[in-house]
């Protein structure tokens, strides 16, 4: 009896939270956009598994939703661990006016598991290279053969990372379709990665490089229509 209750109660365990997706306004019910605190105590995450509200699970962290064309800026004062990041589709692409999501404070990112992932989503990000339209890394980024990728949509994916990142390593790889990726870079040191891999531009749109890293020994150039930019 005591084997057959013991079975019972693993079977009725809580679900894994899964993949969650930031909140900006928690007193609402569902996913908001907007800015916040991402730390591991504050419940400011929507896990579409619970239908509430959550703490960081380290899992896979999702931003953005249709309710605005506002993204926000997200403050990190601390270590965060993720296994990567989805950033998804705005009710409209942002302006100089409306942000797109901004990492910035005292923390890092640290984007775990061998080939890491940011995808970025049609109208999460707009327009050109400037900051306020991009997706944009103010603070360290750490992760090894990082992987970033536009994989729905037509319009172009903006990136920058404008902190220190030497903490990136391994192979960059940038995955151009639908779409596109630019990837921007700031004045600060970056990846001792062992080289940028160029791939996926099926559609005849590619990848657009910015800023070469510091330490890039060499970069692989791999299909048509996916091109180094101003290197």
């Amino acid at each position: 009896m005591k084997r057959l209750l013991l079975t019972l109660l693993l079977s009725f365990s809580v679900p894994s939270l899964g993949q969650l997706i930031f909140d900006g306004n928690t007193g609402t019910t569902g996913v908001q956009n907007g800015a916040g605190v991402w730390d591991t105590g504050t419940a400011n995450w929507w896990s579409p598994t619970l239908l509430s509200n959550t703490t960081w699970n380290d899992g896979l962290a999702q931003f953005g939703s249709s309710s605005s064309a506002v993204g926000g800026t997200i403050t990190v004062n601390s270590a965060i661990n993720a296994t990567g990041l989805d950033f998804l589709p705005l009710s409209a692409a942002p302006t100089t006016t409306n942000q797109a999501y901004h990492f910035s404070g005292t923390g890092s990112l640290n984007l775990t598991g061998p080939a890491p992932i940011i995808n970025i989503g049609n109208l999460s990000t707009s327009g050109s290279s400037t900051a306020v339209s991009a997706v944009n890394f103010l603070l360290p980024v750490n992760a090894s053969n990082l992987t970033i990728q536009k994989n729905s949509g037509t319009a172009i994916g903006f990136v920058r990372f404008t902190a220190n990142n030497t903490g990136l390593t391994g192979l960059l790889t940038l995955k151009g379709d639908a779409g596109g990726i630019f990837l921007g870079f700031g004045s600060q040191p970056h990846s001792r990665s062992r080289g940028i891999q160029f791939c996926g531009a099926t559609d005849g749109d590619g990848c657009h490089l910015q800023r070469a890293f510091s330490h890039c020994r060499r970069w692989r150039h791999d299909q048509l229509g996916s091109h180094p930019h101003g290197l």
